[in-house]
């Protein structure tokens, strides 16, 4: 919903231009206009509150003064009512779904919170939240929109030629199929137990000192980290030496995700100090090379489903750039209640 659409942008200036010309666009029956109509998209009219529900979940959101909502802002909402409802629209066509008005929103979520409610009491099994939002009720109903559309779509569409998704495989592969780098980590540690073997916290706690004490030495008293571990490598627990790679290190992000996170960012030469189960280490990255990338027969499967999520893209951002857009008077005064 908040993806950018292409030629949006001429869009907004058009609709901006027709605010100055304070546009009044009516509803379908002439003789009962509705009132609270902010803008009109392929005819079908956009309440205050459906525009204003969207405002406040666009990054960026705030009110200018006495409440009024900047330019810039009504433009990004206008841009993600446009996907929004021309999506909805190709659904209504494609006999997905049946024409639903906003105002019907709230008693619908009302009676879908009921459900989930007696579901839970009863013990059943239900998908997503407990109890939804008006936002999030709103979100949940436009992707599953998207979701039968897409089903629908996908039907009617010719098998992909292996030639076109080779083509998208080399076009993308930096993002389909790069390796993780190869990193080569040194470590210096500190043992956290006393004679007897055991560990507590005043072992640990004194362990740490030491092991601040060494990054001291290396950051105040330009010792060199090979040289501190070169002095330490032949007493067992207080050096390592770890790979991280292609293979490994989707558990060690999940699992270690601390020493993860500061080895990703680590460039041959760099250190820096980690915690694990409470006790510290320095790491050193002593080499850093690129993995190279996977086959496309290794990610055939994910090029595939890629270039599915492309097209259906390119389908959704076709209806959306053929929308016709009416601002009415009421979107250039248009402020929070």
């Amino acid at each position: 919903m908040k993806g950018k659409v292409a030629g949006s942008a001429i869009f907004i200036a058009v609709c901006v231009a027709l605010v100055l010309s304070v546009m009044f666009i009516r509803n379908d029956d002439a003789a009962n206009p509705r009132t609270g109509i902010v803008a009109y998209i392929n005819t079908e009219p956009v309440d205050k509150e459906e525009f204003l529900l969207l405002a406040k979940q666009t990054r960026g959101y705030r009110e200018e003064k006495g409440g009024k909502l900047s330019e810039s802002l009504k433009e990004q909402v206008i841009e993600s009512l446009i996907q929004v409802k021309t999506a909805e629209q190709e659904a209504i066509r494609q006999g997905i779904s049946e024409k639903g008005a906003y105002a019907s929103l709230s008693a619908e979520l009302e009676q879908e919170n009921k459900r989930r409610d007696e579901a839970v009491r009863s013990k059943q099994i239900i998908y997503g939240p407990r109890q939804f939002t008006l936002q999030s009720y709103y979100d949940y109903k436009h992707a599953r929109t998207l979701n039968q559309l897409k089903m629908v779509w996908k039907k009617k569409q010719p098998n992909v030629e292996d030639k076109a998704l080779r083509a998208y495989y080399e076009e993308n592969r930096n993002q389909l199929a790069k390796k993780h780098d190869i990193i080569r980590i040194y470590k210096l540690t500190e043992l956290s137990m006393n004679k007897n073997g055991g560990s507590g916290e005043r072992e640990r706690n004194e362990a740490n000192g030491r092991i601040e004490a060494l990054l001291e030495q290396m950051q105040g008293g330009g010792i060199p980290f090979m040289k501190l571990y070169e002095s330490r490598k032949y007493k067992p627990g207080l050096t390592g030496v770890e790979v991280i790679k292609e293979d490994n290190y989707r558990d060690m992000a999940k699992y270690r995700s601390g020493f993860y996170e500061l080895v990703a960012r680590l460039q041959p030469g760099e250190s820096g100090m980690v915690e694990e189960n409470g006790i510290k280490a320095i790491l050193y990255c002593d080499a850093r090379t690129e993995g190279g990338y996977l086959s496309f027969d290794e990610v055939r499967e994910e090029v595939m489903l890629r270039y599915e999520d492309k097209r259906f893209g390119d389908y959704l951002e076709g209806l959306a750039s053929g929308a016709k857009i009416g601002l009415t008077e009421l979107y250039g005064t248009l402020q929070t209640d």
